[in-house]
């Protein structure tokens, strides 16, 4: 696997969809620098999972500048997901994996965020690679592969419990889960830990089950902007 365009990011299909931390900074200057890498690396579509009152600083202005000065098409779509949280129902899932369906599909390369590339993203990412074939477990596995891979290349390591979300969706569970330490020990057995309201085909169309994210004593500051 080789790395992202900053080391806090990974390519889930090199030359299609990359997941990873919050692109924008507090500084004009470094975010400009950030989002160059990105559009450098052919990144026409960033998928932002933030809310807007997060208080996070706002990119999108920038990259739409920079895009123009370079006279490129680049997208920012947001699909606000509250943090430490899972998306509020099966609906919204389904639209932010067909979002990125499409714009992989179009050729236009992805770039899947929320603030630090754990949580949210995680869930994003596993259900997507559940919607390729994988099971919901190999899914959380495949995702510290790459965590781990991206750890050895120079990304900084984020001190997170695990997030994973589960969505039954014609008999499959989707999950995936953050990065933590004992990460394998939480998530054993969560795939199996769906609750389902209702009963029939009507529970597969329902959003199942979450497994809570919680921030470790620790947690990093957030940056804050406009």
């Amino acid at each position: 696997m080789s790395t992202g365009p900053i080391p806090e990011s990974y390519w889930l299909r090199e030359g299609a969809l990359l997941a990873g931390e919050y692109p924008g900074t507090p500084d004009p200057v470094t975010t400009r620098k950030k989002l160059a890498k990105f559009l450098d690396a052919g990144i026409r579509t960033f998928v932002d999972l933030t809310e807007r009152d997060e208080h996070l600083t706002k990119y999108a202005p920038v990259l739409r500048e920079l895009a123009a000065e370079r006279r490129l098409e680049a997208k920012h779509v947001r699909f606000g997901i509250r943090d430490l949280s899972v998306p509020r129902d099966r609906d919204l899932m389904t639209r932010i994996l067909a979002t990125i369906r499409e714009e992989v599909a179009a050729g236009r390369l992805v770039y899947v965020h929320c603030w630090g590339g754990v949580g949210r993203t995680g869930t994003v990412i596993g259900c997507w690679l559940v919607d390729g074939g994988l099971t919901g477990e190999a899914a959380i596995a495949r995702i510290a592969d790459l965590r781990r891979a991206r750890r050895r290349a120079g990304g900084r390591p984020r001190r997170r419990t695990t997030s994973a979300a589960t969505y039954a969706s014609g008999g499959q569970v989707h999950a995936s889960a953050g990065r933590a330490n004992g990460w394998r020990r939480r998530s054993h057995g969560l795939v199996s830990d769906v609750r389902r309201f209702g009963g029939g085909s009507h529970a597969q169309q329902e959003f199942a089950c979450t497994f809570s994210a919680r921030s470790l004593s620790r947690r990093p500051s957030r940056p804050r902007g406009r």
